[in-house]
């Protein structure tokens, strides 16, 4: 999944899970539930087919920073409470988490250990021979409406 994909799903599934499960709000518990709903919301959209970026380098990090600029831009616009802030970003978090792991071992620590969590995360990561296009549509729109719907809280 591409990374703007990712990200608003952790956000949206931070707000669900402070909207639904927590009865009395608590920052600590708030911020590990929003963490734990993004990362779930990661290994649940890899196991979705979908195409990723297809480039590496440079170009892959600049569309990285602006997606992740914009997708931050969104998420917070608004004012919120700052305790939902947290769940937001923690939620962001969890869900770029598994990606994350996988970006240290590939550009820095090439430790056995790292290299088998990652291998694990992704173990419902679908490879599908899909068409570019039709792949990064597919997540665009997934994101808009998940956006939507975390814009539709109170």
């Amino acid at each position: 999944m591409i990374a703007s994909t990712h990200l608003v799903a952790g956000a949206f599934s931070g707000l669900l899970v402070q909207k639904l499960l927590l009865e009395n709000p608590n920052v600590i518990k708030g911020i590990g539930a929003g963490f734990c709903a993004g990362f779930a919301s990661h290994l649940i959209l890899d196991a979705i087919p979908h195409q990723d970026y297809g480039i590496e380098g440079y170009a892959l990090g600049g569309i990285l920073f602006v997606e992740v600029l914009a997708v931050f831009y969104l998420a917070f616009y608004s004012v919120h409470k700052a305790f939902t802030n947290w769940i937001i970003f923690f939620g962001m978090v969890g869900a770029a988490f598994p990606d994350l792991l996988g970006m240290v071992y590939e550009h820095g620590f090439r430790l056995g250990w790292l290299y088998n969590v990652d291998r694990l995360l992704h173990v419902f990561h679908s490879n599908p021979n899909a068409v570019y296009k039709i792949g990064i549509l597919s997540q665009l729109i997934l994101a808009i409406f998940m956006s939507l719907g975390a814009r539709v809280r109170k």
